[in-house]
């Protein structure tokens, strides 16, 4: 009976030793893994503010890729106007042209 006692009691020995050794990993993944958390939270802040930044860039460059477009856009109908306007000139100048020589023509 002594000898099953002592035996339970080196069990119980060993299992507490068990036990404390699995408290102690248990803390030491839970330190690491809380390290682990707070470094990738940290990049994770990262990435969003350089995210944040490259839409922001993005956005003023197509804003004014936009603008330079629109302006391109402006220019070229104001050439069409203008070469329109100097088309119609110059056609009213050659049928003016043609009026005042058809009465020259006629006269002598």
């Amino acid at each position: 009976s002594s000898q099953l006692q002592a035996r339970l009691e080196s069990q119980i020995n060993a299992l507490k030793g068990q036990i404390d050794e699995l408290k102690d990993t248990l803390d030491h993944e839970r330190a690491s893994n809380a390290s682990k958390t707070a470094q990738l939270s940290a990049e994770c802040d990262t990435a969003k503010v350089a995210a944040a930044k490259g839409e922001a860039k993005a956005k003023q460059q197509k804003e004014e890729a936009d603008m330079t477009i629109e302006s391109m856009r402006m220019a070229l109908t104001m050439q069409m106007d203008a070469a329109s306007v100097a088309a119609v000139a110059s056609s009213s100048e050659a049928a003016a042209a043609a009026a005042v020589a058809v009465p020259a023509v006629a006269v002598a």
